[in-house]
């Protein structure tokens, strides 16, 4: 088809002299009527005050007088519209997709189907990033935060911190109280651990419900959990604690007929602290030797006496199975030290049995 002043397309490219100027931005989609045909390229009319380009290789069977509908991919010396990666450019909070060329210290650039793009280091991903050139080559999805003529400025973090709340909301209708889980372990801190729900989604294992043994990262485990609560510092997001101690049997349910009142056992100094020792009994099981307990001489500091990972020979004063609290004494054990036996010597300790039958005796 051919264009004439008599020809339909004509009348509405002569109609549209009475719109007034547009104002444009990048990824925003207009309409525009072809009005010339060149080797590599189509010129569109959009109204009477302004013209466009599109790469012919992006049209199917272009012709005169053919309305197309387009987006705006640049304004390098003239309007360029595209019809590569329609979804992929858009206003302002639009979701697009794009592939990361090339990172510097303040952030990456992206291309979206052709046009440029940058997105700031501090919102590329919710963590922190030391090294943004890890991405590049990626494909990733991102929200359009600024779009102007000049500059097209994107944000993955928002993006990412929405599906976590969608995902955490989905996850917290699945959890309750007192639930038991087996989760990897995702990261190791001071305070505690780390166990992963997927999705970028933790619950933290307080170090003082790890129980006994040493949790790895990788590592599988068996949690409970115990409390969960809106996280103050991170809107939409969810606090999950968990226990492993909890998780495990009662041990005054396994090692009920050996946690007695007097019973002699042996034990591993698992903690210290300014008023006494922990001694690890059994898997799960730890008793306390306060400092008044450790010596028959007075000291200012249980590690004048033990020191961790010592071996102990320890005799139960109290083991209360409600609060599962159990009370030790080191000072028998002193008491044979002062007369010539080496000091939590595992060799002169003899067999637990031994133990057991000294302490009936």
């Amino acid at each position: 088809m051919t264009w004439n002043e008599q020809s339909p397309f004509a009348d509405l490219f002569n109609a549209s002299s009475s719109v007034p100027k547009m104002q444009l931005r990048v990824g925003e989609r207009t309409q525009g009527i072809i009005i010339h045909l060149s080797r590599d390229t189509a010129f569109l009319s959009l109204d009477a005050k302004n013209e466009a380009m599109i790469p012919i290789s992006e049209l199917e069977n272009p012709a005169i007088g053919q309305i197309i509908e387009a987006t705006v991919s640049s304004f390098e010396d003239q309007i360029w519209l595209t019809l590569k990666g329609q979804k992929s450019a858009g206003p302002t909070g639009s979701l697009v997709e794009g592939k990361v060329t090339a990172a510097n210290s303040g952030g990456v650039e992206v291309d979206l189907a052709g046009q440029k793009a940058f997105c700031p280091i501090g919102q590329l991903d919710i963590g922190y990033i030391e090294d943004p050139s890890q991405f590049i080559g990626k494909t990733l999805s991102f929200l359009v935060s600024q779009s102007s003529a000049k500059r097209l400025t994107l944000n993955r973090k928002a993006l990412l911190l929405k599906d976590r709340q969608e995902k955490t909301k989905e996850l917290l209708e699945t959890l309750a109280l007192g639930q038991r889980l087996e989760l990897p372990v995702s990261r190791v801190a001071d305070f505690g651990v780390f166990v992963d729900f997927g999705h970028g989604i933790e619950g933290l294992v307080p170090q003082s419900e790890i129980g006994y043994g040493k949790v790895s990262v990788g590592d599988r485990v068996l949690a409970e959990i115990i409390r969960i609560e809106p996280d103050p510092k991170r809107p939409g997001q969810a606090r999950i604690s968990l226990s492993l101690k909890a998780a495990l049997p009662n041990p005054f349910e396994v090692y009920g007929n050996q946690l007695l009142s007097g019973a002699a056992l042996v034990g591993t100094v698992s903690k210290i602290e300014g008023y006494g020792a922990f001694v690890t009994l059994f898997p799960g099981v730890d008793g306390l030797v306060h400092i008044s307990e450790l010596s028959q001489k007075r000291i200012r500091h249980p590690d004048e006496v033990v020191k961790l990972g010592d071996t102990v020979a320890v005799r139960i004063l109290e083991a209360d199975s409600s609060t599962k609290r159990i009370s030790l004494t080191l000072k028998e054990s002193d008491a044979e030290n002062s007369a010539g036996a080496p000091m939590n010597s595992t060799k002169s300790l003899g067999t637990l049995g031994d133990l057991m039958i000294k302490s009936i005796a």
